[in-house]
């Protein structure tokens, strides 16, 4: 489950919780977790991992990544022959709130999660045809979202030419802009219609 309004939950996968299990392969997971995805991201899941394989694969989380390195440990064991499977449940809430490290991605934190999918492919040249395509899709929002920070920066800063410059060299990031436009808008509605249930109308 998800909470991000106060007393307020949903599910985070929408789906019957009758405790079936899927198993998700790595082409699957890297899809499920493509950067402003339309589906909901599987990173959000708080997976449990056998020890002795981790021990036996010598994994361990990278130091490097600040947000991601959940998605980044799964990958390297998936790719090193371990199974991945979920419970169709609800075990556990997860909070979020505007202050959120996930809410609120840098500028480097993108850079290193991109850094880590380049990594990634380069130390796996085995990769199937379709993990390295879900592979590259993920690097792609990636770097979509890195220059869609960029341009907010550039327009926070009123710099209207470096701007222009980061639109003209990734045009597909330009989408984005109408996601902080529709949160403010939700907030604004959201806190009008607190106040109208405040004076009981």
């Amino acid at each position: 489950e998800a909470a991000d309004v106060p007393g307020a939950r949903r599910l985070h996968l929408p789906e019957t919780l009758d405790g079936s299990i899927e198993e998700i392969d790595l082409a699957g997971f890297a899809k499920a977790n493509i950067l402003f995805g339309r589906s909901p991201a599987l990173g959000y899941l708080k997976p449990l991992f056998r020890r002795d394989f981790l021990e036996r694969a010598n994994l361990r989380y990278d130091e490097e990544l600040r947000i991601g390195e959940d998605f980044g440990l799964v990958a390297e064991c998936l790719v090193r022959g371990a199974r991945y499977v979920r419970s169709r449940s609800a075990d556990y809430v997860y909070m979020t709130h505007d202050g959120s490290i996930s809410h609120r991605l840098k500028l480097s934190d993108l850079q290193s999660m991109i850094d880590f999918d380049r990594r990634f492919l380069t130390a796996h040249p085995q990769l199937r045809e379709q993990e390295d395509k879900a592979i590259r899709a993920h690097l792609q929002s990636l770097e979509v979202g890195e220059a869609f920070t960029i341009m907010v920066d550039h327009l926070k800063s009123r710099s209207i030419s470096g701007f222009l410059s980061t639109a003209l060299q990734r045009p597909s990031a330009l989408h984005l802009l109408s996601m902080p436009i529709r949160a403010r808008a939700s907030r604004i509605a959201a806190r009008l219609l607190a106040g109208r249930a405040g004076k009981g109308v």
